[in-house]
């Protein structure tokens, strides 16, 4: 089975790594940035395609790991093959944007993302979704050879759901940080200080639930602590979201 990539990014990045690894391999690469499709293509041992219709021409799947605002019109003016499997990777975009006139599916990994870390990807979680048959199997194919979690077969719907979800979870959990960090340089300290603090608190909200492991000062309500540390943020965006939390905290919690 041919599998080719549209897309350089993050995410395309990590998963014709891991597949290029496997029996199925990668047959090529395409992305409107030349410079990255050759050295992820090299990478795997793949083809870089100058065009969307050469990997269309020569794949029984094309995985798009592209923008969810690109994915509704990259195959504008392609001519596809009625046997071709085309699949999305996005949490947030419906299968029914993909072309018709072929196989449909998704393949929505629920991870995080960058070039430079290291991605156990057996551990990944994948949403999956398919028009017919020969999508689904195409797609089991695909994420057999990368994940030893059993993929979770889903709607457009329900992935949106967990998308949603997700970002709250991991990217408003990064940008938090971000902020914890911007405060512990006014005390010229590292990030560090507060990673076995955080490791603990996400390892605690899965064992207890979140909702029972709930801790610090909006949890009990104490006032004048919370203002103390209005007082020390200087950044007007994370002041706000600091007096946000600790209000739905405070509202969670009556007692």
């Amino acid at each position: 089975m041919n599998v080719s990539f549209v897309g350089s990014g993050n995410v395309a990045w990590h998963l014709a790594r891991a597949l290029s690894e496997s029996d199925l391999g990668v047959c090529g690469i395409v992305s409107r940035n030349a410079e990255h499709a050759n050295v992820l293509a090299e990478s795997v041992g793949a083809k870089a395609f100058e065009t969307l219709q050469e990997a269309v021409d020569v794949s029984d799947v094309v995985v798009m790991c592209v923008s969810d605002g690109a994915i509704k019109t990259l195959f504008d003016g392609i001519q596809l093959r009625k046997e071709s499997v085309i699949v999305h990777t996005s949490g947030a975009t419906p299968m029914e944007v993909l072309p018709i006139g072929c196989h449909r599916g998704v393949l929505y990994p629920c991870m995080t993302f960058t070039k430079s870390d290291k991605i156990d990807m057996s551990e990944v979680p994948f949403l999956t979704e398919w028009s017919d048959d020969v999508a689904r199997e195409a797609i089991e194919r695909i994420v057999q050879r990368l994940s030893d979690v059993k993929p979770r077969e889903t709607t457009s719907q329900d992935r949106q759901i967990v998308h949603a979800a997700a970002v709250m979870a991991s990217n408003f959990t990064n940008h938090l940080l971000y902020g914890a960090q911007s405060v512990l340089a006014k005390a010229d300290l590292p990030l560090d200080v507060l990673r076995p603090l955080v490791i603990r608190t996400i390892g605690k909200a899965f064992e207890m639930d979140p909702k029972a492991a709930q801790t610090g000062p909006a949890r009990r309500h104490d006032t004048e602590t919370m203002q103390k540390h209005l007082e020390i943020i200087d950044n007007k965006n994370f002041k706000e979201i600091y007096e946000t939390i600790s209000k739905s905290i405070c509202e969670t919690y009556t007692y």
